[in-house]
């Protein structure tokens, strides 16, 4: 199981949030947006993920494999290589980006 924290919650973060919920070998310990009421925030109250206002509250947590930086900003991304744990990986969105679900068999 990995453990994932997504770090912005506009379009992009929403997307990819609703997509790695439905994997069965992930886990999104959390999202994070300065706007609480962002789509992005607003989707992880539905679906039963934490919703962070700060930084550190995620990126913080011992059982963190992975973040996923979407905000594209650098100045988000050197917060968040400033703040998390050393073994966590980061991943960062700087553009938009595209995704296709295919289903299986399609």
């Amino acid at each position: 199981m990995v453990n994932i924290a997504i770090i912005g919650g506009g379009d992009r973060g929403s997307v990819l949030m609703e997509i790695l919920h439905k994997r069965d070998d992930l886990s999104i310990l959390g999202i994070c947006d300065i706007d609480s009421e962002s789509p992005g925030m607003e989707l992880a109250r539905k679906m039963g993920i934490p919703a962070y206002e700060r930084l550190e509250d995620v990126l913080k947590n011992p059982k963190l494999d992975l973040v996923i930086e979407t905000t594209g900003k650098t100045s988000v991304r050197e917060q968040v290589q400033d703040i998390k744990l050393d073994h966590a990986f980061l991943i960062g969105v700087k553009s938009p980006f595209y995704i296709k679900y295919v289903k299986p068999g399609e």
